[in-house]
């Protein structure tokens, strides 16, 4: 994934985790664009760069058709595997 591509992610990750939680009853839907953006910037603290995070673009010949993230992350001492696969 290129950071091009990685921004472009983020524009419907973003929103789209914070309607998830809305959905959920988790939050507020007026706070759950901040809260969204507040958490994935925690979880990808150096963005595209983050340490034992791989994004990949996912492609139909030459054309970009989706996205995929796996990632390792510690909750209270104990390790934790995130993956998230979007397609557009």
């Amino acid at each position: 994934m290129t950071q091009p591509e990685f921004d472009l992610y983020l524009t419907h990750l973003i929103p789209d985790y914070a309607a998830d939680n809305v959905h959920a009853g988790h939050w507020d839907e007026s706070e759950a664009l901040e809260k969204s953006r507040q958490q994935i910037e925690s979880l990808l603290p150096q963005g595209l760069q983050t340490r034992d995070h791989y994004n990949y673009t996912l492609v139909d010949g030459d054309q970009a058709v989706g996205e995929l993230h796996h990632g390792e992350c510690y909750f209270e001492k104990h390790r934790c595997i995130r993956e998230n696969v979007t397609f557009r």
